[in-house]
């Protein structure tokens, strides 16, 4: 895993894991405008968190560097990216997508699995994720991948008007009711 690499079976065909390369960058930004697009539909925002999801490509590129970037391959295509972000001594992942006509099929677990030992061979303490509070599927997902320690919460109160989302009901937490 040294390399980056991995290959796993993925429904009938096989998804390969390896290290971004630059002929990578139009199917990576794709993936990081329809995980845009997903955040956005969460929160019913008409804009997503970034209004231009490419230049939010371009920069986590530039500011982390490729070298921290995968990509899952089936039949020659990109069809899934995971970032991982270098700390003192523990790594973030950051982003990680599959293409929404690929899900459910294992890619992410691959993809996972991939960082995972990079963040071993790197002799990080830690890896942790942050995930949106509205993503049931992504909780249910990095529970069952190992992420099983609840580290933060972020707490957001409205000042003038509803905010940038409108509240739902959410879990609770220390015997207190919370909106996501």
């Amino acid at each position: 895993m040294n390399t980056g690499e991995a290959v796993v079976r993925s429904d009938t065909t096989m998804v390969s894991v390896r290290r971004y390369r630059p002929s990578d960058y139009r199917p990576a930004a794709r993936l990081f405008r329809e995980l845009s697009r997903t955040h956005r539909d969460f929160y019913l925002m008409k804009r997503g968190p970034d209004p231009d999801p490419d230049r939010w490509f371009h920069r986590h590129l530039k500011k982390h560097g490729p070298k921290n970037l995968y990509v899952a391959e089936e039949r020659g295509r990109v069809v899934g990216i995971v970032g991982l972000i270098p700390h003192r001594n523990f790594g973030e992942v950051e982003p990680l997508v599959v293409a929404s006509a690929r899900r459910r099929r294992g890619i992410a677990g691959t993809l996972i699995q991939t960082v995972t030992q990079e963040a071993k061979r790197r002799r990080w303490k830690t890896l942790v994720v942050e995930v949106v509070a509205r993503n049931p599927v992504a909780l249910r997902t990095f529970h069952a991948l190992g992420f099983r320690t609840l580290v933060n919460l972020d707490l957001q109160m409205g000042l003038n008007g509803p905010g940038w989302f409108v509240p739902r009901p959410g879990p609770r937490i220390a015997s207190r009711r919370f909106q996501s």
